[in-house]
């Protein structure tokens, strides 16, 4: 069984120390988002990276996708006090995500795939959502410091790019967000 993170604990998903080593504008920089895409958040928690998401995309959307109604519910308390209008929430089950087959041009997962029970079944649903010219981005913990989730539940850049690669994608872009943090992204 995969470390999950503890909802009780939300606080953190936007502390500072987070932010330092996660800054939502370096990450939203390195998506070289366009303003009309469609963009999965999977995993979005509170909304940390949703809502600066949504500014970039003026002509876009973001499905806010989680598997917490009580992380849901604070984005949904962000978009109404923000009046942001092109973020869907959306509650979705691990290894379901309730949107179009083919619907999205970017799926992005920030620290989330450590979390996951079963990484191929996870990895082909979002396979499932991203258009034919469509991104997968994410960051992950590394395996190289003790910071983080326990390091036998992390997942290696290595493993990251066999799995991808046995769905068609192949990696597009590679950056250490800092030596804690690695960003892959994918394109089929």
């Amino acid at each position: 069984m995969s470390h999950k993170f503890d909802v009780s604990k939300k606080e953190k998903l936007e502390s500072p120390q987070r932010k330092a080593l996660l800054p939502a504008d370096k990450v939203i920089e390195y998506l070289n988002l366009k303003k009309t895409d469609i963009v999965a958040d999977i995993g979005c928690g509170t909304g940390y990276i949703t809502l600066p998401l949504a500014q970039k995309l003026s002509d876009g959307k973001v499905y806010a996708i989680d598997i917490s109604q009580e992380l849901l519910c604070e984005v949904e308390k962000k978009i109404e006090a923000q009046q942001i209008s092109n973020i869907i929430p959306i509650l979705s089950s691990e290894n379901h995500f309730p949107i179009d087959t083919d619907s999205v041009d970017l799926a992005l997962l920030v620290m989330v795939f450590h979390e996951v029970n079963d990484k191929m079944v996870f990895a082909r649903e979002i396979e499932r959502v991203v258009n034919s010219h469509g991104r997968v981005a994410i960051l992950e913990w590394s395996k190289c410091l003790e910071y983080g989730p326990p390091m036998n539940h992390r997942v290696s850049e290595e493993e990251m790019m066999g799995i991808f690669d046995s769905l068609g994608f192949s990696i597009k872009e590679k950056h250490e967000l800092n030596p804690s943090i690695y960003l892959h992204i994918y394109g089929k």
